[in-house]
């Protein structure tokens, strides 16, 4: 059987969800958003991780480094060792396979608010509880999409890098702990774009061509070929409903064999959570799902109330999406994990 993961690694996650109807999922230790997750489940036991992001304050000195887990025996999180390095990091993207999750990427911020993207490639193995360090990304990018492949590869896509945005899409082998280019996305680079990898298919949409720039509609589905996963015949989709957006949530389900995607925000925003005027804009409410099957986009729920912006990731179950900090609409950063129907029926 084919255990490919997706942007977030789904390995089952409804056994966190087994205790009640509507379960009432203890929030995280800090407040965080744009914060990266990952999942895992090791020997029967799920883990979901929290990794660095910006705090309560929103400012450049409230990026922090810190990392928590939550382990679904206990329903609890508890820090783990931060991520090594002089000072944290927003818009990192992780993953998970074979018992440890890999920390790619994301932006530091200085004084100045200067925002300045990294390669480092960050490696915590559960089993010793301890952090690695693997080859640098060949180019440094925040606000990508990452997905893994088949337990073997990991794709990290487009993102903003030193230069602006890119669409090389950057393959790591995690066997031989090395970088190659694959096939990039056609059309223009944008960051901030929203995706996942479910089986061989990759799915990527909208994003921004400039951090003052207009937000795409362009949506990709990408086919990655089984004898050579360099190689990704990409293909166009129509725009999918609701506005484009930055900074989508998005996660694969694989019962479904669905995609889903919930919030952004149709202006680009700064590490802050700001637009270019200084406010903080109003996530949509709507959540879509692009239906593998069928190549066809459906509205799961056109009005999900208290949406946040910047969460990057969902974490599709069998009660819903699984939403972990964030901003909320008022500006507030949030501890919440929350637990969103995949539709409006959903229950």
């Amino acid at each position: 059987m084919n255990k490919s993961a997706s942007l977030v690694c789904v390995l089952a996650l409804s056994g966190i969800l087994l205790a009640a109807a509507v379960p009432t999922l203890e929030p995280l230790p800090a407040a965080v958003s744009n914060n990266a997750i990952a999942s895992m489940k090791v020997r029967g036991d799920l883990y979901i991780f929290s990794l660095m992001g910006i705090g309560e304050k929103r400012s450049w000195d409230a990026v922090s480094n810190a990392g928590y887990i939550f382990d679904n025996d206990t329903g609890g999180w508890t820090p783990i060792h931060g991520v090594p390095g002089t000072t944290g990091r927003i818009a990192a993207m992780a993953a998970a396979e074979n018992g440890r999750v890999y920390l790619a990427g994301g932006a530091v911020v200085d004084a100045q608010s200067e925002v300045t993207p990294v390669p480092d490639l960050n490696i915590y193995a559960q089993d010793a509880e301890e952090w690695l360090r693997g080859a640098d990304l060949p180019v440094g990018v925040a606000n990508a999409v990452i997905g893994s492949y088949r337990e073997r590869y990991i794709y990290v896509i487009g993102g903003r890098s030193r230069s602006g945005p890119i669409n090389d899409v950057q393959m790591y082998d995690l066997t031989n702990n090395t970088w190659q280019s694959a096939t990039p996305t056609p059309g223009a680079p944008v960051f901030g774009q929203a995706g996942a990898i479910l089986d061989d298919t990759i799915v990527v949409v909208d994003g921004a061509t400039s951090t003052t720039g207009d937000i795409s509609n362009a949506c990709w589905i990408g086919k990655i070929d089984r004898k050579n996963p360099l190689k990704i015949s990409w293909s166009k989709l129509p725009p999918h409903p609701g506005q484009p957006g930055f900074n989508i949530a998005a996660g694969a389900w694989q019962r479904d064999n669905k995609i889903y995607f919930l919030g952004g925000t149709s202006v680009v925003t700064n590490y802050k959570g700001e637009g270019t005027d200084g406010k903080i804009p109003q996530p949509s409410p709507m959540s879509f799902a692009l239906n593998l099957k069928s190549k066809a986009w459906e509205v799961a729920n056109p009005n999900v109330p208290h949406v946040t912006m910047d969460n990057h990731v969902l974490i599709p179950t069998e009660q819903g999406l699984v939403l972990i900090g964030g901003t909320e609409a008022d500006g507030k950063v949030t501890r919440s994990m929350r637990i969103i129907p995949r539709g409006k029926s959903a229950h």
